[in-house]
């Protein structure tokens, strides 16, 4: 049954009288209820043969297109090609978050949806539509902090996401590069919704829900974090 449970979501009875017990008052708020892949050793060993499988590919087959933006970076704009930032990750510890820089030094810290599209360069405009800006995250894939599918890491000065989230249990996962919320379009300008769809993504998780997000992602779906002018 396991292997077959690692694939889409399942429930156990004992769940359900739970979530029924719980929910009993009647809140008129909707809830996922399913059992939790964490336990599965099916899917935890999908998820760290994606996850390393993923990282390991970039920095060996692709480390020569890694140097290649890194030196345009550099070249069309002043300041370091990679970008060290610090998100909130699994638990509500705080990591720190490598990707390529896509906006001008000196840039403010704030969310995407927070910050103007005249901050971004020109180089930065390509890597962000075509998600290359992502890549350096391979670092933080070996080192565990994130997963290539997960609820999207934030800024630990976003009070209402922070909050929205720990609310709901979103923080018991290790966060992700891509997202079921992300590629439906729905960012952090929206803490509490993006909260609900991170809840629900953790409540229906499997390997068949993560190779699609994978691939929807590599298909161009969803259009990350938009910026202030752009919202």
């Amino acid at each position: 049954f396991k292997p077959l449970a690692a694939l889409k979501p399942t429930v156990h009875v004992d769940c359900v009288l739970d979530a029924m017990l719980t929910n009993a008052a009647g809140s008129g708020t909707q809830h996922v209820v399913a059992s939790n892949v964490d336990d599965n050793p099916y899917y935890k060993a999908f998820s760290a043969l994606i996850d390393y499988g993923f990282a390991l590919t970039i920095l060996i087959g692709f480390w020569w297109l890694l140097l290649i933006i890194a030196a345009w970076i550099r070249i069309s704009s002043s300041g370091p090609a990679i970008f060290a930032q610090e998100r909130v990750g699994k638990h509500g510890r705080i990591f720190t978050c490598y990707k390529f820089r896509t906006m001008a030094v000196g840039t403010r810290q704030a969310g995407t949806h927070e910050v103007s599209s005249a901050s971004i360069t020109t180089a930065g405009a390509f890597l962000r539509r075509t998600k290359l800006d992502e890549l350096p995250q391979v670092i933080n894939l070996l080192k565990g902090e994130l997963r290539l599918v997960g609820p999207r890491p934030g800024l630990p000065v976003q009070d209402q996401l922070y909050n929205a989230r720990e609310a709901i249990g979103v923080f018991a996962v290790t966060p992700g590069i891509t997202g079921w919320a992300q590629i439906h379009d729905v960012d952090m300008s929206d803490p509490d919704k993006l909260a609900r769809w991170d809840a629900d993504y953790i409540a229906i998780r499997g390997v068949l829900m993560d190779l699609t997000i994978i691939i929807a992602t590599g298909l161009g779906r969803g259009k990350g974090d938009r910026t202030l002018t752009e919202n």
